[in-house]
């Protein structure tokens, strides 16, 4: 069990959105153009061009973090299962790199005038991070479906469940004041007017 699964929670979705963002400007393809006037032509492919969701899976990992410090109950459990599928969405986009062949890169922006593909050869770094990234939004959505009730609020334990007593030890007699009560005759033990 975590010690502090609130902050755990945080942490992993503040990773995912930096390696979410890290994957986006790293190169995922490296395609090779056949052109007719300088040969064979060689493109780096980051992966925000390759897959421009990824900057906005990131800004959704962080907007998570405020999600999970806000809510709680069944909206926590909701922001979970938004996570978990952002999460395998990044998933399925670093395992699908791997079958990119050279049909899927005729269009990119950035490919040599009259180019025709040759050959893409698939790199690791960025889908890792985007796979890495993806199984901690997995694993944070997970938490929150399962254990979101029982991770506290941010400053839950500053809410009060009952109304407090007044620090103030003479807010009693403003109180009584404010009731009608004649404080003439507290002391006494009586109340109302002595004619």
């Amino acid at each position: 069990m975590l010690r502090h699964p609130l902050g755990t929670v945080t942490a992993a979705l503040l990773v995912a959105a930096g390696l979410l963002w890290g994957a986006s400007r790293l190169d995922w393809l490296r395609p090779v153009y056949d052109t007719p006037l300088r040969g064979r032509v060689v493109v780096d492919v980051t992966g925000g061009t390759w897959q421009p969701v990824l900057v906005p899976l990131a800004v959704l990992a962080l907007a998570g973090v405020a999600g999970v410090l806000a809510t709680g109950g069944a909206a926590r459990r909701v922001v979970g299962l938004l996570l978990g599928a952002a999460g395998i969405w990044a998933l399925v986009l670093a395992a699908r790199v791997s079958a990119v062949g050279p049909a899927a890169v005729a269009g990119l922006s950035g490919t040599p005038a009259a180019g025709r593909p040759a050959a893409v050869d698939a790199l690791v770094s960025g889908p890792l991070l985007a796979g890495l990234a993806g199984l901690a939004l997995l694993a944070a959505g997970a938490a929150l479906v399962v254990r979101g009730a029982a991770i506290p609020r941010l400053g839950a334990r500053f809410s009060a469940s009952a109304p407090r007593r007044a620090l103030d030890p003479d807010r009693g007699l403003w109180d009584a004041q404010d009731a009608g009560v004649d404080l003439t005759d507290l002391g006494t033990g009586q109340e109302g007017d002595r004619t």
